[in-house]
């Protein structure tokens, strides 16, 4: 009776990556030469190896006169590593967001990386925070223990609101409501380059430099050099620099009352 002596082939380190296995030998049939195929491919000499996925396998050995012995072996490989992401968010300037992967938890984890590492509060991390300038696709990169590697991609789409308000009218009289006139600031700004206030004949009754407004009494309080100026229309200008290192500039006209 024909048979074959197999060589156990290794299951492969990693989902998906090929193994070897062969016929190392014969007995039986007629003659002394024997071929041998897997899953009824071409033929080939006993101990040529033969690549191939995990999985089930029918090996097939053959004598001079074709008569032919079969059987069948299971070829198991590992977990496949996974790691998904959504495929974009959207993220205010001067915002922030956390980056949620799912990696199974039966995977053990060696090395993460995340790439480009700009902007990420940390690169080594399965889970980092991203403050984008700019819109950008970040990359995960993950191995486990066997030198196995997943990765996924998300695109971060950068929302470039200017979150800036400037009251039209504010009335300095000491009652602790809009005494002061000042720029509100949302997310996203670096700082006020500048504000300047004129009055109708031109002349800059007021000014400040490179800040961020601080409290309720930050900005101007209608008054020039100690003494209060008079109800009517100012104007204003005011140089702001975001985030993202755009600077714009604002100008209009403010109403002080009292």
């Amino acid at each position: 009776t024909l048979q074959g002596q197999m060589t156990s082939p290794m299951d492969p380190n990693c989902f998906g990556e090929l193994t070897e296995l062969t016929v190392a030998s014969a007995i039986g049939g007629t003659g002394t030469t024997f071929t041998f195929a897997v899953n009824n491919g071409p033929q080939r000499p006993l101990g040529a190896p033969i690549e191939v996925l995990a999985g089930t396998q029918i090996i097939s050995v053959f004598d001079r006169n074709a008569c032919r012995w079969d059987t069948t072996i299971m070829i198991l490989q590992p977990d496949e590593v996974t790691v998904n992401l959504v495929d974009e968010i959207s993220v205010n300037l001067g915002d922030s967001s956390q980056l949620m992967p799912n990696v199974p938890a039966s995977i053990a984890l060696s090395t993460i990386v995340w790439s480009p590492p700009g902007n990420l509060t940390c690169t080594d991390c399965l889970m980092p925070w991203v403050i984008p300038t700019q819109s950008a696709t970040y990359e995960i990169t993950v191995t486990d223990e066997n030198g196995c590697v997943g990765s996924d991609r998300i695109r971060v789409n950068l929302n470039r609101m200017r979150n800036v308000f400037v009251p039209n009218a504010f009335s300095p009289n000491n009652d602790g409501i809009n005494d002061f006139f000042q720029l509100s600031l949302g997310t996203g700004v670096n700082r006020i380059t500048y504000l300047r206030i004129f009055d109708r004949w031109g002349n800059m009754v007021y000014e400040q430099e490179n800040y961020l407004p601080g409290g309720a009494t930050d900005g101007w309080n209608g008054e020039l050099k100690g003494r209060d100026l008079n109800m009517g229309t100012y104007v204003y200008i005011s140089e702001v620099e975001f985030q993202d290192a755009t600077k714009l500039v604002f100008r209009g006209s403010v109403n002080l009352v009292r």
